[in-house]
């Protein structure tokens, strides 16, 4: 099995995890073998630290459920899951990223779950990443309760309200669209030169991209009433 560091990866021909990684302390483990479908497995390693995945191709997070060391989880592509509920209960998670290929960001495809409730109680969380990841029920209020959140990252697909309320409860210093509008920086306006901004909320009205000189009244209404539903959460 390769190794870089401290951190193992699952070889391209290896078709299973070697057992002998049960003995490892703190284990890392990187699955970047796209072949690999043997998923089940990773229940047999409770001294999993830190775990990488390219290309879940399981119908369920399942086999994570007791993984309860984790510390580290990142999972792309993951096109069968539609349940976070077996990550409920890795509370030692403090850095979580949950993200779809780079391909279904462009073509603005979404990865589906059901809901985010079961990362509420992830309170050691010190970075999320939702990227690409949509919740059906469009609720960001299971997030609330992330105080010792650092860093986010999520996509402008949920409503103006859910981005403002969820600001309300949660400070980062790089806040992403948990503000009235994100600067697209080398974006520049053709007409004034400007960086253009993309206002937060799936639900505001189009263009969402817009120069915050020239289109400085719906810059501005778009601030007035993200503060009020801040303020008001």
């Amino acid at each position: 099995m390769p190794k870089d560091g401290d951190t193992h990866y699952l070889g391209r021909n290896e078709t299973s995890i070697p057992e002998s990684l049960r003995e490892v302390p703190d284990l890392k483990l990187r699955i970047w073998n796209m072949g690999f479908k043997r998923f089940e497995e990773l229940a047999r390693f409770p001294n999993l630290a830190e775990l990488t995945i390219m290309d879940f191709v399981g119908p369920s997070f399942a086999p994570l459920a007791e993984l309860r060391a984790l510390r580290l989880l990142s999972i792309t592509h993951f096109p069968k899951v539609h349940s976070l509920a077996p990550l409920a209960g890795l509370a030692s998670l403090q850095e979580l990223t949950l993200q779809t290929l780079p391909s279904w960001d462009a073509s603005r495809k979404h990865q589906v779950v059901e809901s985010f409730q079961p990362l509420s109680g992830l309170t050691k969380l010190k970075k999320l990443v939702l990227s690409g990841v949509r919740a059906e029920d469009g609720d960001l209020s299971p997030l609330h309760g992330l105080v010792g959140l650092e860093q986010l990252a999520i996509g402008n697909i949920f409503s103006q309200v859910q981005f403002a309320r969820l600001a309300a409860k949660v400070s980062l210093a790089d806040p992403g669209f948990l503000a009235p509008f994100l600067r697209l920086d080398g974006y520049a306006c053709r007409k004034c030169g400007t960086d253009k901004v993309m206002l937060s909320g799936a639900d505001v009205p189009n263009p969402k991209i817009v120069c915050p000189t020239c289109h400085k009244r719906k810059v501005d209404e778009t601030v007035a009433r993200f503060e009020q539903l801040r303020l008001s959460a």
